[in-house]
């Protein structure tokens, strides 16, 4: 299978805002596989789905929360249709709040109340931020981003072993 480094250069255009957001609604589609530095979070909100995560599949279904972790090579597909949220944080924020993603290995899959209202008030702000990108809307999603974070980190890390220590090709 064939598979590409996906660059998040642009992340890095906006020094106040180096995350992403995309809201994804696909009808039957196959992604390729892709890694990269830059931590990524799935947050499902409709449909059916799976994604290829190393070698194995996991089931994307309303309300699934997948941390794909530092240098995973993944893929998403779906062959009825998925609506999901991606969610990937520049490593350079990260490493400037203490948090050096590459050292920890996320939960790939879980649902968690906690969590999902976090993500929820991180893709508020950002629309806030696109809305008008005040020093207060800048403040809220850099605070937002910074307390889905430290909850990924503090509840739904585990001992690193196979698929988190490998590097990057």
């Amino acid at each position: 299978m064939i598979s590409y480094y996906e660059h998040h250069a642009a992340l890095q255009k906006d020094k106040f805002c180096p995350f992403k957001i995309t809201k994804a609604k696909h009808l039957p589609f196959s992604g390729e596989c892709n890694w990269h530095k830059n931590i990524e979070i799935l947050y499902v909100f409709g449909g059916l789905g799976f994604l290829q995560y190393g070698k194995d599949v996991l089931t994307l279904e309303p309300g699934d929360i997948v941390v794909v972790n530092s240098g995973a090579l993944h893929r998403a597909y779906s062959s009825c249709g998925v609506g999901y949220y991606v969610i990937i944080i520049d490593e350079s924020f990260c490493t400037e709040n203490g948090l050096d993603m590459a050292q920890f290995c996320f939960d790939a899959h879980f649902r968690d109340a906690q969590t999902e209202k976090l993500i929820r008030r991180m893709i508020t702000q950002m629309e806030q931020y696109r809305a008008s990108a005040t020093p207060l809307a800048t403040a809220g999603l850099r605070a937002a981003t910074l307390e889905l974070l430290v909850d990924l980190v503090s509840r739904h890390t585990r001992p690193c072993v196979g698929l988190c220590k490998q590097s990057l090709p």
